[in-house]
């Protein structure tokens, strides 16, 4: 992971916890604390988008966002 994270909630859209966004494992997110929603995410990670086909930083959002964690 790189240097730069930010630890956020599930329920926050960003890219990184997108299921469009392709990072099939999960390597750009790591959990803090699952059971109240906190993750921690690279915040400098790029991984394409599979719904509109564009690379995407993982702090962008967007409205076809869909939550890939629980």
């Amino acid at each position: 992971m790189a240097l730069k994270t930010m630890i956020l909630g599930s329920h926050t859209p960003y890219c990184a916890i997108c299921v469009h966004w392709y990072d099939p494992g999960s390597t750009h997110i790591r959990p803090v604390a699952p059971k109240i929603h906190k993750w921690e995410i690279d915040t400098d990670a790029k991984c394409m988008c599979m719904k509109k086909k564009v690379l995407k930083n993982a702090m962008y959002r967007c409205a076809e966002f869909e939550r890939k964690i629980p």
